[in-house]
């Protein structure tokens, strides 16, 4: 087909004829892009060649030419759709109701540390949540923050999960009263320093002929089973378990179990300020029962 017999009517919608011919009498096209509505010039001569190879000159810039073929799959069905798509997400995504300039789709996902919205398009969302990387905050030190987070999470979970193994412990007596009744088994408290104990663990106590620490064990008891092991805070002023503060006034029924003599709640006061140098913010305790 000769391009002088081509006219208006032969052309698809969006091209039409130039009425300006060029520098050496060739004729020329105008397409309109259908994308952004920009208008090229094109020579007639290679607009035909393009259409007999089946390449149909239809956008204005590669860019245009992407954002229709998008278009193109999404009206055929290859995607999903778009109510699909917003299911399947996150509780912290959530599908924008804007498009792009193009009418690509937008995901707006709050970041779980600070709380912040950050826009981000669905593909490289899918792209990075197929990683393994699913995108959860706003900015590199928020990120750093939630993985402290959850580090610390992981480690108080195994820690809670996987208990260490009983094990044996060889405690000292140094409160002269106390020491006669844990060796004939009519004392079975100890209050300790620290958060060293669990049920199950084994202990055996030990006296001294003379000064602690400096002369040979007076009797060494067999090991016995901890059967009860009640977290406390020791304070100046009393001593606090199970989130309820008792002052040593309120502590008899504790001291007599404890051996001390007198067995009154001011006297074990007196024993543990004098044994331990107690702060006033608190020190963490147990007490053992066997």
């Amino acid at each position: 087909m000769a391009e002088t017999a081509v006219t208006d009517l032969d052309l698809p919608p969006g091209v039409r004829l130039d009425p300006r011919r060029g520098r050496g009498g060739g004729q020329y096209v105008i397409l309109t892009c259908p994308v952004c509505g920009r208008e090229i010039r094109c020579l007639l001569s290679r607009y035909l060649a393009m259409k007999r190879q089946g390449r149909v000159l239809r956008a204005c810039s590669l860019t245009c030419s992407s954002i229709m073929r998008r278009k193109l799959r999404e009206a055929s069905g290859n995607r999903r759709h778009v109510d699909e798509v917003d299911e399947d997400l996150p509780p912290w995504v959530r599908l924008d109701a804007y498009r792009g300039p193009g009418g690509g789709r937008y995901v707006i996902v709050t970041c779980v540390v600070c709380g912040r919205e950050t826009r981000l398009r669905i593909s490289e969302f899918r792209s990075r949540e197929r990683k393994g990387f699913t995108p959860r905050t706003c900015s590199r030190e928020c990120a750093w923050v939630l993985r402290r987070e959850l580090l610390q999470e992981k480690k108080d979970e195994d820690k809670r999960i996987k208990q260490r193994p009983p094990r044996l412990k060889n405690l000292p007596l140094t409160y002269d009263p106390k020491a006669l009744g844990v060796y004939d088994g009519t004392i079975r408290q100890t209050i300790r320093v620290g958060r060293r104990y669990i049920v199950g663990d084994g202990v055996s106590f030990h006296c001294w002929t003379g000064k602690p620490y400096r002369s040979k064990w007076s009797f060494r008891t067999p090991y016995m089973e901890l059967t009860e092991v009640i977290p406390i805070t020791l304070y100046p002023g009393g001593i606090e378990i199970n989130g309820d503060f008792k002052p040593w006034s309120q502590l008899d029924d504790l001291a007599r179990l404890d051996g001390i003599d007198p067995p009154t709640g001011e006297a074990l006061g007196e024993v543990l300020n004098e044994m331990h140098r107690i702060p006033d913010d608190g020190m963490e305790a147990q007490i053992l029962r066997w």
